[in-house]
């Protein structure tokens, strides 16, 4: 029996090194907030149901678009949320950072009606109250860089505030509503600073909430190496070394990608529709002209007509080409009239004799064709 219980402690060891080893390793989250003096939902319960779906459709989309805002069910059990991953992260970056915040949220905020948790590259956020398009300043939290030490925090000699404020205006007016912006302050180093807001505000409202962010937090942080503000609508950072990747970055500005992906269908679809039929015209043509029967040119030099009737044609000739040319012996033809050579028009008009002269028309003098 020893063999048999030596190997069963054996395998056991193994099994919980592999379960260590297979079990994802996450960055520790930086805040959370869970609603406080509000009923909680139930377990099973519908808004619970509603809850773990609209959690796995945000955790779906998100690293997509590096937002999505969704609601799920019906009121009182309706469930609204979103996700924002940081600007400068990739598609598989943010995929990383959401995976644990969806599982998190809702084991640190358990029964909860309304949570939010932030991590280093992304935020979740849900609530059973719509938020979409309102600034939210109130639910924020303020951080301090955890490595910084006594002869590092007193960074007095550095004014942020022109930096962040100009940042501010940047971040409105960007595509994304995320920007980043640096500034050297000589001997005592270079500041960088980023701001994010969500996307499902508008311009004017992203201003609104990074401006009352600055605004109460701005003598905080006086002095301070390393910073952060983060809210519920927008988030700013600012550090005494360059923490952002420039040039990454999910391309796809709109919530959700929908009037992106619409629109790129569209262009799409439209220039397939003109590829095709530039495609079925040149077919038609190719088979029209297989199927068009082939004559080969005929030699339209014409000999004079021997009969009774030539003295009574009165054969009238248009013709562009000059007496010199006709002088030259020009044979040249073409395939709608015959081409006639001087010497026998010579002979056919007597010379161009008068008599024979009907009159003029707007390419020269019309005469009348005798025999010969």
């Amino acid at each position: 029996m020893q063999p048999f219980a030596m190997n069963h402690w054996y395998l056991l060891l193994v099994f919980i090194k592999l379960l260590i080893l297979l079990t994802p390793v996450h960055p520790d989250h930086l805040a959370n907030k869970c609603s406080d003096g509000r009923p909680n939902y139930t377990l099973d319960s519908t808004f619970d149901t509603n809850l773990h779906n609209l959690i796995s459709t945000l955790s779906e989309n998100g690293p997509t678009y590096g937002f999505y805002n969704s609601s799920t069910g019906e009121s009182p059990n309706r469930v609204h949320g979103l996700v924002l991953c940081r600007g400068d992260i990739t598609t598989s970056a943010c995929q990383s950072c959401l995976v644990p915040a969806v599982q998190e949220v809702i084991e640190l905020c358990p029964n909860r009606r309304e949570a939010i948790i932030w991590y280093p590259e992304c935020f979740i956020r849900y609530s059973d109250r719509e938020f979409f398009g309102i600034v939210d300043i109130n639910s924020s939290v303020l951080i301090f860089r955890a490595d910084q030490n006594i002869s590092q925090m007193d960074d007095r000699g550095v004014n942020f505030r022109p930096l962040m404020y100009e940042l501010v205006e940047k971040t409105t007016v960007a595509s994304l509503m995320y920007a980043v912006e640096s500034e050297s302050f000589g001997m005592l180093g270079t500041r960088y600073g980023l701001m994010q807001c969500t996307r499902d505000l508008r311009r004017d409202d992203c201003r609104k909430c990074l401006e009352g962010l600055m605004k109460d937090f701005e003598t905080s942080v006086v002095g301070e190496r390393g910073w952060r503000i983060l809210g519920a609508s927008c988030n700013i950072r600012y550090e005494d070394y360059k923490f952002y990747e420039e040039g990454l970055g999910i391309e796809s500005p709109s919530q959700g990608g929908t009037k992106n992906v619409l629109k790129v269908a569209l262009i799409a679809s439209l220039s397939s529709f003109i590829g095709l039929v530039i495609m079925g015209f040149c077919i038609y043509y190719w088979r029209y002209w297989r199927k068009r029967p082939h004559t080969p040119q005929k030699d339209m030099k014409r000999e004079p007509k021997q009969d009774s009737k030539s003295n009574e044609i009165g054969m009238q000739t248009s013709t562009s080409v000059s007496v010199a040319n006709m002088q030259k012996g020009d044979q040249q033809k073409t395939q709608d009239f015959p081409s006639i050579d001087f010497y026998t028009l010579q002979a056919a008009t007597n010379k161009f004799s008068i008599e024979n002269k009907l009159g003029e028309g707007g390419f020269g003098p019309v005469y009348k064709v005798m025999e010969f």
